[in-house]
């Protein structure tokens, strides 16, 4: 999803780079999306506009992508995944944690639910 949404709001800005510079930046955005599972994509996305943006600046200045980074795009992916934040708790989990307090709640109203039965559903579902 974080690919098509990059790839798709940046066509016009991809169409300035050469064929080269155009390959690294394909790269960059899929293997970064690949290994950000649990990342905020907002963040992710907009580091990877930077990316381009800065990919833009050193082409006009007459530099490949891999020259001006130094490195290929995969490590670049990595270390931008290393310093983007997690999702919160509450956008990553939201849905699991709604459907685990429905259960709960339910499990509270019509059935001899303990306290012990219920720390341990909360733990699962905070794990």
């Amino acid at each position: 999803m974080l690919y098509n949404r990059v790839i798709s709001e940046t066509k016009d800005k991809q169409e300035k780079l050469s064929f080269r510079n155009r390959e690294f930046f394909r790269k960059f955005v899929t293997y970064t999306s690949y290994i950000a599972k649990n990342k905020d994509q907002d963040i992710l996305e907009k580091r990877m506009l930077e990316i381009l943006d800065d990919i833009i600046a050193a082409q006009e200045d007459g530099l490949d992508a891999d020259e001006y980074f130094g490195k290929d795009p995969e490590k670049i992916a990595q270390e931008i995944v290393e310093i983007t934040p997690r999702k919160g708790f509450l956008t990553s989990n939201g849905i699991y944690g709604a459907v685990a307090m429905v259960f709960l709640i339910h499990g509270f109203q019509f059935s001899n639910l303990d306290v012990g039965n219920a720390i341990i559903l909360a733990v699962l579902n905070i794990w």
